[in-house]
C-alpha cells in the first residue's frame, strides 16, 4: 500500500512536482525552476508555483532505493514527523514539560485535520514552525547563529511552498 498509493485530490500537484523535479535531473535539465514542458516553446518560471522544491529533492534521493511512490510518501510522513518534532522544540523552548510538549507535537501534527491535508493538500510547514522558533530564541538571545537558522528555515519554506515563504516574511 505505502509502496503503490498516493492520495489524490490536490496532492496530485506535489506528486506532479516531485515527478518534473526528477525529471528534469534526469534529462541533465539544471533549471529545475523553469518548466519547458508546458506553455511550449515559453514555458513559464514555477518560482511562485506550489513547487516544493525540497520534497522533491528528499523523493529524489529515496526513489533508487524505494521507487517512485514510496520515496514520495516516505517524504510526505517525513514532513509529519518534522512538524511534530518542531512544535515538540518550540513548546520546549517556552518552557513546557515533557509530556505537554509531546502531547502539543503529536495534537499539531497528527490532528484529524492534518492527516486530511494528507488527502488534500501538502503537509510541508514544518520549516515554517523551526522558523518561528529560532526567531523567537533570535529576540531573546542575540547569538547571531539564532538569526542564521532562522532565515536558513524561512528559505526553506519556501523550497516547499511560496505561500510558507509569505506567512514567514508577514510573521
Amino acid at each position: 500500500f505505502f509502496n503503490t498509493y498516493t492520495s489524490g485530490a490536490d496532492l496530485l500537484v506535489y506528486v506532479w512536482s516531485t515527478w518534473f523535479f526528477d525529471h528534469n535531473v534526469a534529462n541533465g535539465l539544471t533549471a529545475v525552476l523553469w518548466n519547458h514542458e508546458q506553455y511550449w516553446p515559453m514555458g513559464f518560471n514555477m518560482l511562485f508555483h506550489n513547487y516544493a522544491i525540497a520534497h522533491a529533492i528528499l523523493a529524489h534521493t529515496l526513489k533508487p532505493l524505494l521507487g517512485f511512490t514510496a520515496s514520495f510518501n516516505i517524504a510526505q510522513l517525513f514532513s509529519i514527523v518534522m512538524g511534530a518534532y518542531g512544535t515538540f522544540l518550540f513548546a520546549r523552548t517556552l518552557s513546557c514539560t515533557m509530556g505537554p510538549s509531546l502531547l502539543l507535537g503529536f495534537l499539531v501534527s497528527f490532528n484529524p485535520y492534518v492527516m486530511s491535508l494528507s488527502d488534500m493538500g501538502f503537509n510541508g510547514y514544518w520549516p515554517l514552525i523551526f522558523f518561528i522558533r529560532h526567531f523567537y530564541i533570535a529576540t531573546k538571545n542575540t547569538d547571531p547563529k539564532n538569526f542564521f537558522l532562522a532565515a536558513l528555515f524561512l528559505v526553506l519554506c519556501w523550497l516547499y511552498s511560496a505561500y510558507y515563504l509569505i506567512f514567514g516574511c508577514l510573521f
